[in-house]
């Protein structure tokens, strides 16, 4: 009977018609053809229009179907509840994709597979794993295809020791042998932060393949070894296999994280070479490897010529301009990508967000604020730590403080941000103030609050408030790094204990430049030159290389000490380390000279430099008064401006203090009313020092004693 009524003309004629539909992508069409039909349909036509929903992720036609198979009675049939679960997984439905499994009372492996992945893809990795261990108490073993959905369950929520549980199964039952598992095996501890393991794993494999190196290159690229990841890329290419699409993106990812810029040039050469620079995820990582690299040139470039611009491109580049201190271009490319039409994220408000912090754009900030508010993206925990850390940065604290106070949740981030707010316009009273109110919030301190609030200590020198804060950091068990060492001895310093910071220093774990460079400053800030100049030579015999700041902190001991010999020699070290070019370098090389008593030494210095600037140009003056070349002086102010430099506050104490030696009464008083009238500069005091000197000089009593009360009201 079945037989007669399913090769009747009809039916053959329906069916056909159905099936056409499906492949053509009409599946509304095939639907309504089942739909208006008679018939007892078929588990394979079913099936057909099931397909088509998962191909088309189309929930709602989904759910029709499901009602379909409801009507034929083939509610327990697995292959079609294997396909409904994926079907209501694809369509965002959870939910019913685990009421489709349950409703289930025979489950095959694929059952189990893809309820598996149905829930780590939703972001439900813990209860993929319980469902794993489900399986292993049912009479279903797990396959290939099993343990690959459950490692990957492990590492989307990073669960390393159940990772490590699903390995010792597949390493029971011997399934390492497939290069499909072995893969996944090495990116699960990859992701789950375990390279080393995942560097064995991948040993053990019996054969790799593109897909086992980008599982390590990946890996290693997430947890910061770039370098390690660049290692395996050669290896890769050394074992003659050809680098894919995701073999880039990671490798352009490690670039990009290690600044290396040559690099990322040869891997982009690679990829045109290998036709691969059309693809999308291609594209994105080169903007972002050149963003980060900082050549924004080509990054634009690359961006200008995408095929298709998505939010993460648009980000990289926003988020590049705004890294490398051009926050105002980051804040139009924003414009522009909601011109053309893109709707931003959180990621893109919270880019454009740090940039507008990068050059105190308060206005920009606070409009972008209203937008964000208007799209209901407030209570974002990274815009709202990203809002609050804009308005602290760029002054507005008031509304830094609401924005903390009125978000859902706080964090040890956005209390922080407001903290170093604080601390950076110099209150901290306010800044003690809240990192009390935050712990009493239950919020625990990390390295960086510390660093903030032993910053706002120093600003206003409190000691006594600083030891408590060092008492707590020391119980806190917080890491110690020389970040965290380097403003504790910075706070020190600036509260000038010299012998509580050197105690820090000797005891910091781990020792860094900016640890060594910030108790050398402190020794020269403090008058204790010679200690500072001692502290310098142990340091390179230690075999740590000075960076600039350390250079221009000793240049200045050897002026003020008078040490013309060790001058010489670290104005040496600078011409070994083609540093003795650098402007600021140089500026300081001059005032060293000229206060060690060598002015020949110190114009060497200026005139074999190719560009100068107005520090340069000052330092020289200031050498050349320092030594009664009063003619020098003037002379090379004149030059100076004849070459298009504007003078600064400290040019004109220079060139006020010369007329005031040689008691040029009216020179002297022009160029006090030049300074202020020409280059807008409000005078200080000492400018009117230097003034009230010249008129006492020349016996101007009157004169001098007016400029005297304007000293005082300074």
């Amino acid at each position: 009977m079945f037989f007669r009524r399913v090769t009747d003309s009809p039916y053959i004629t329906s069916l056909a018609k159905v099936r056409r539909s499906c492949e053509e992508g009409h599946l509304s069409n095939a639907l309504q053809t089942v739909v208006q039909q008679p018939f007892r349909w078929r588990m394979e036509i079913l099936l057909s229009l099931l397909q088509s929903c998962i191909q088309e992720k189309n929930l709602k036609l989904g759910r029709q179907v499901h009602a379909l198979i409801s009507r034929s009675g083939l509610n327990s049939n697995v292959l079609l509840g294997n396909h409904l679960i994926r079907m209501f997984s694809v369509g965002g439905s959870l939910l019913e994709a685990n009421q489709a499994f349950h409703n289930l009372q025979k489950k095959d492996s694929y059952t189990w597979r893809e309820i598996i992945s149905a829930n780590s893809k939703h972001g439900k990795g813990e209860q993929a794993i319980k469902l794993y261990h489900e399986m292993c108490q049912s009479e279903t073993r797990p396959n290939d295809y099993v343990y690959v959905a459950a490692l990957k369950a492990c590492a989307s929520v990073s669960a390393l020791s159940q990772g490590r549980l699903i390995h010792a199964h597949i390493l029971e039952r011997r399934s390492e042998a497939s290069v499909f598992v072995g893969n996944a095996v090495v990116d699960m501890y990859a992701r789950c932060g375990s390279v080393s393991e995942a560097k064995t794993a991948f040993r053990m494999l019996p054969e790799r393949d593109v897909a086992s190196f980008n599982a390590l290159i990946g890996g290693c690229v997430q947890q910061g070894y770039g370098r390690e990841a660049l290692q395996l890329f050669r290896v890769l290419q050394a074992e003659n296999l050809v680098p894919n699409n995701i073999t880039f993106v990671h490798i352009l990812r490690a670039c990009g994280s290690m600044a290396a810029l040559n690099l990322g040039k040869i891997v982009h050469a690679q990829i045109i070479k290998s036709n691969l620079e059309s693809d999308d995820r291609i594209g994105y990582g080169l903007v972002d490897m050149y963003a980060k690299c900082g050549n924004l040139e080509e990054a634009h470039q690359v961006f200008q010529n995408l095929q298709h611009r998505d939010a993460y491109s648009w980000t990289a580049m926003i988020a590049g301009f705004s890294q490398h201190g051009h926050g105002q271009e980051a804040v139009q490319l924003f414009q522009k990508m909601q011109q053309e039409g893109f709707k931003p994220n959180n990621i893109n408000y919270a880019s454009v967000l740090k940039a507008c912090s990068s050059i105190g754009a308060l206005d920009e900030g606070r409009c972008i604020h209203t937008q964000i508010i208007e799209n209901g993206l407030e209570s974002d925990f990274y815009i709202g730590n990203t809002l609050v850390d804009m308005y602290a940065k760029c002054g507005d604290l008031d509304k830094a403080r609401e924005v903390l106070h009125k978000l859902p949740k706080r964090s040890v981030v956005s209390w922080t941000a407001l903290i170093a707010g604080y601390s950076r316009q110099g209150c901290g009273v306010e800044a003690l103030e809240l990192f009390k109110e935050m712990q009493q919030e239950g919020m625990r301190p990390d390295k960086v609050t510390f660093a903030s609030i032993f910053k706002a200590c120093g600003s206003m020198a409190f000691l006594d408030e600083g030891r408590l804060v060092h008492a707590q950091l020391i119980e806190s068990r917080v890491e110690w790094d020389s970040f965290i060492g380097s403003t504790l001895i910075d706070m020190y310093v600036k509260c000038k204990s010299l012998d509580e910071a050197q105690k820090v220093f000797r005891e910091l774990p781990h020792k860094d430049i900016v640890s060594w460079t910030t108790l050398i400053t402190g020794f020269a800030e403090h008058g204790r030159g010679w200690d500072a100049l001692n502290l310098f030579q142990v340091m390179q015999t230690q075999g740590f290389s000075p960076n600039i700041v350390t250079f221009i902190a000793v240049l200045k001991v050897c002026g003020s000490t008078a040490a013309l010999s060790e001058g010489r020699l670290i104005h040496s070290q600078l011409k070994d380390m083609g540093l003795e070019s650098n402007v600021h370098v140089a500026s300081c090389l001059i005032d060293m000279y000229a206060k060690c008593g060598s002015l020949p030494d110190a114009f060497e210095v200026f005139y074999k430099l190719r560009h100068h600037d107005v520090v340069t140009w000052t330092a020289m003056i200031a050498g050349c008064a320092l030594h009664g070349h009063f003619c020098e002086a003037l002379q090379l102010f004149k030059k100076m401006q004849g070459e298009g430099f504007r003078p600064n506050k400290v040019t004109f104490v220079c060139v006020l203090s010369v007329c005031s030696r040689t008691g040029q009464i009216d020179e002297g008083y022009h160029l006090f009313e030049y300074m202020c009238e020409a280059f807008g500069i409000c005078p200080v005091r000492e400018h009117y020092t230097c003034i009230a000197d010249l008129f006492g000089r020349a016996g101007d009593l009157h004169n001098a004693e007016a400029f005297i009360d304007k000293i005082l009201m300074v």
